[in-house]
């Protein structure tokens, strides 16, 4: 009896010691996220955020559905700016070395068969910010449809010189420089570009970035970050899902994709923890464009900011109230919405 006693005692401890490591492991990443996670910010740039314009040395721009500029060097929540916007709805800024900034504007109708607005036009548009007052114009010799992928791309090379802008319109290419669109075949078919030692290169992925000094190209085939320049090669293959945008730190290259965001080293192309990058900015959301205010300085002192959707119709772990403008601060150490 005193045996089968000690056998059931001993059996019931190592079952519950079985049962606790199991339910322990499962739980470690679920602590770890609810430890990770952050009381929200006051949402204020809130909508579908497709590009990121540098103008000047020190003005960052974006778009969602209006357009927005601050201070690259701006550190905290808010400060953002509202610019002047053409007609329409502002979905892709780009802009080029004579501080022009260009704008694909969507226009909607009424709703379709599955109770969506349905796009009825789509024009491009061209300023000067450093006029006063600013006044856009539509560039009417470049004619887009709502039947064809256009695509809008800029260098964005943090050397001002360097900065070029282009169109594709499904049809054909365009270099746009100082208000103007001439035609340019390279740009035909592509979705993005970057600077190479201050050449422009062209990419059919979706997301392409220079590093500071415009020597190494890393852009996007798929979920595979390539490099291009002074290193070539994959940097990182299968890294979330499709890469739609690329920003480019002294470290690490930042990462935006139809499964959230991610940090990969820049060394080793491992992904890698980056404070509660991957508690907030989960495979649950869809990652938009994305970008460095200063690529000379390491992924922790850098200010990054990335667009963020919902996938599909939300859930209860995806809210809509989520979706919009995310930033990272160094003095705040922690990603937050705008």
């Amino acid at each position: 009896m005193k045996k089968n006693t000690i056998t059931k005692i001993f059996t019931a401890a190592l079952f519950t010691a079985i049962v606790w490591t199991v339910f322990t492991g499962c739980m470690d990443p679920i602590f770890k996220n609810i430890k990770q996670e952050v009381k929200l910010e006051n949402p204020t740039m809130l909508g579908e955020v497709y590009s990121f314009a540098r103008i000047g040395e020190d003005q960052i721009y974006f778009a969602n559905g209006r357009i927005y500029h601050k201070n690259k060097n701006h550190e905290g929540h808010g400060g953002w700016i509202e610019f002047s916007k053409p007609e329409g709805h502002v979905l892709t800024i780009a802009s080029d070395s004579d501080d022009w900034l260009y704008a694909v504007c969507v226009y909607y109708g009424k709703n379709d068969s599955d109770g969506e607005m349905k796009v009825t036009g789509i024009k491009l548009f061209a300023c000067d910010t450093t006029a006063s007052p600013t006044v856009w114009k539509e560039l009417t010799n470049v004619t887009l449809s709502a039947g064809k992928t256009c695509a809008l791309m800029g260098t964005n090379s943090v050397t001002k010189s360097n900065r070029k802008a282009f169109i594709n319109t499904g049809a054909e290419g365009y270099t746009l420089s100082n208000g103007t669109a001439k035609k340019y075949a390279e740009a035909a078919g592509k979705k993005s570009c970057a600077s190479l030692n201050g050449t422009p290169k062209f990419y059919t992925g979706d997301a392409a970035c220079s590093n500071n000094d415009d020597t190494v190209v890393y852009y996007s085939n798929g979920s595979t970050v390539k490099m291009e320049g002074a290193t070539t090669g994959d940097l990182t293959t299968n890294i979330r899902s499709t890469i739609h945008g690329i920003a480019v730190l002294n470290d690490s290259v930042f990462v935006t994709s139809a499964a959230g965001a991610a940090l990969v080293d820049i060394n080793t192309g491992k992904e890698k923890e980056f404070s509660n990058l991957q508690a907030t900015l989960s495979t649950l959301y869809e990652g938009r464009a994305c970008i460095v205010c200063d690529p000379k300085k390491n992924h922790e002192q850098s200010i990054i900011y990335a667009g963020i959707t919902v996938k599909g119709t939300g859930s209860n772990s995806a809210l809509f109230t989520h979706e919009g403008l995310w930033s990272y601060y160094p003095s705040r150490g922690k990603w937050n919405i705008e």
